[in-house]
């Protein structure tokens, strides 16, 4: 299951880009029981880990009560780590994901304006994809394409798969100090932007990508001006699938 808050956000362009550690004071936590805190690979801390350390810390209500007590601290870890995975609570269905989730940001939205098929299971959670099994989902920022993009994700797994499955996460901030810095700058300075980018997958029917889609899907989104001047454009053959050529 996945859920997605969105905050309207101006983006700033800085000459660097690199990220550096800044010392503040974090929140202890206020809660009468403490949850135990690590990490599933200490050299690579994404995500920070919170687990139950009793029989009597597992219920739903227990977390969402530390949540409450704990914004502050919370915040800091996502901030610090990029991620933070609650592990071995009784959160068994959709609604229970959403219960919980929603005391983490009230700013939730249901108004999903991505590519990929999913369903809506609850009043803010959806399925992450109906794609098959066998398609892999490569690595992507969440709905880069959107002006505002979601500030959070939140992912639920009800029941497990028997080998692989995991959503995978990677700190975008490393990935941007890796892009040598001359690249960097060079896209600063021009501003391009690259909304989508999707190579031929043969999913087309599961995605439909025909005309009619795509156009609403761009009036939804509110950029229905762009598709119509690329409709114009002589230069781009738009084919169906999901690329341009």
């Amino acid at each position: 299951m996945a859920a997605k808050t969105f905050s309207k956000v101006k983006s700033k362009t800085h000459s660097k880009a690199k990220t550096k550690a800044v010392s503040v004071k974090k929140a202890k936590p206020k809660v009468a029981f403490a949850l135990s805190k690590g990490f599933i690979d200490f050299k690579n801390p994404l995500p920070v880990v919170y687990q139950p350390d009793s029989e009597e810390q597992k219920g739903k209500q227990n977390l969402i009560q530390w949540i409450k007590s704990n914004k502050r601290a919370l915040t800091d870890d996502l901030k610090e780590y990029g991620a933070v995975l609650f592990r071995g609570f009784d959160v068994s269905s959709p609604q229970d994901f959403e219960d919980v989730i929603i005391n983490v940001d009230s700013n939730l939205k249901n108004n999903y304006l991505g590519t990929s098929p999913r369903n809506q299971v609850t009043q803010y959670a959806f399925t992450a994809t109906e794609l098959p099994p066998a398609y892999p989902i490569m690595q992507h920022a969440e709905m880069s394409f959107l002006d505002s993009p979601p500030k959070k994700l939140f992912f639920y797994c009800k029941k497990a798969p028997e080998t692989f499955g995991e959503t995978p996460i990677t700190d975008l901030r490393k990935v941007l100090n890796e892009v040598p810095d001359f690249i960097r700058e060079k896209f600063e300075k021009k501003k391009f932007v690259i909304p989508e980018f999707m190579t031929v997958l043969r999913i087309d029917p599961v995605f439909n990508f025909g005309e009619q889609n795509v156009g609403t899907r761009c009036f939804k989104r509110k950029i229905e001006k762009r598709w119509k001047r690329f409709l114009k454009n002589k230069t781009l053959r738009w084919n169906g699938s999901a690329r341009i050529v």
